[in-house]
C-alpha cells in the first residue's frame, strides 16, 4: 500500500516543475519541517512488505538527506553551493539530484555530487557513503578526520564504526540511528529535534 504523502510530493514536483506553485488549500501541502520528518519516520515505505523497490527506498533516503541540512548545524557558514555526496556506487540514480532540485539549505543552492574517494570531500557538507565502500570504511572515515562532513550510512552498525547517522529499514520503515559524539568530534552540533527522533549510539 502506497502512503499518500510520497504521491501528494509528486504532485507538488510537478507544479514546480511547470512553474506554478501548488495553491491547494489542502492541509498537507506545506508542513514544517519537523513534522515532514516526523511523517517520513512514521510512514512505511511503498509497497507491500517484501516488494519495495530499490528505487522507492531511495527516493525516502534522498529526502532524509535533504532533510538532515536543516538540523545540523556546520561550524562555518556556507558561501557556495552545498554539496550533498555520495561516495561509491551511488544506489539513488537521479532521484537525489531530482530530490535536491531547486532547493536551498540557509539560502545556499543544494547540489548533489558523486565522489570516487575520501580524498574529494573537502567541500561536502554531508556525504552518503554507499554499502560498497564496506571494505574501505575504516579509511575513509579516518581521511574525513578534521573535516566538518556528516556522514550517513546505510551499513549496518555505521555508527559504531565511527559514522553518524545509520539509514535503516525496519519492518518497512526507516529508522534513524546517530551517533551524537562522532558529529561533535568532527564540529558538528545535531539538533535535539532530530536527536528526539532516533535511537542514540554512544562511545
Amino acid at each position: 500500500m502506497r502512503w499518500a504523502t510520497h504521491d501528494r510530493t509528486r504532485l507538488e514536483r510537478s507544479a514546480e516543475a511547470r512553474g506554478r506553485p501548488d495553491t491547494s488549500p489542502c492541509p498537507w501541502r506545506r508542513p514544517a519541517p519537523l513534522l515532514l520528518l516526523g511523517l517520513l519516520l512514521a510512514l512505511g515505505l511503498p509497497g507491500a512488505a517484501g516488494s519495495v523497490s530499490v528505487a522507492e527506498e531511495y527516493e525516502l533516503k534522498a529526502a532524509f538527506l535533504y532533510q538532515f541540512t536543516k538540523y545540523v548545524n556546520w561550524p562555518d557558514a556556507a558561501t557556495g553551493p552545498v554539496s550533498i555526496c555520495v561516495l561509491g556506487e551511488d544506489p539513488f540514480g537521479s532521484t537525489l539530484d531530482e530530490t535536491l532540485a531547486n532547493k536551498t539549505a540557509k539560502g545556499q543552492p543544494i547540489v548533489a555530487r558523486r565522489i570516487r574517494s575520501a580524498g574529494a570531500v573537502a567541500s561536502c557538507r554531508i556525504l552518503f557513503v554507499s554499502r560498497s565502500e564496506q571494505p574501505r570504511l575504516d579509511a575513509t572515515l579516518a581521511a574525513l578526520h578534521g573535516q566538518a562532513t556528516l556522514t550517513v550510512s546505510d551499513m549496518v552498525g555505521f555508527p559504531s564504526q565511527g559514522g553518524m547517522i545509520h539509514l535503516k529499514v525496519v519492518d518497512d520503515r526507516i529508522k534513524l540511528e546517530i551517533n551524537p559524539d562522532n558529529a561533535e568530534r568532527a564540529g558538528l552540533k545535531i539538533r535535539s529535534e532530530l536527536l528526539r527522533l532516533a535511537e542514540l549510539v554512544r562511545n
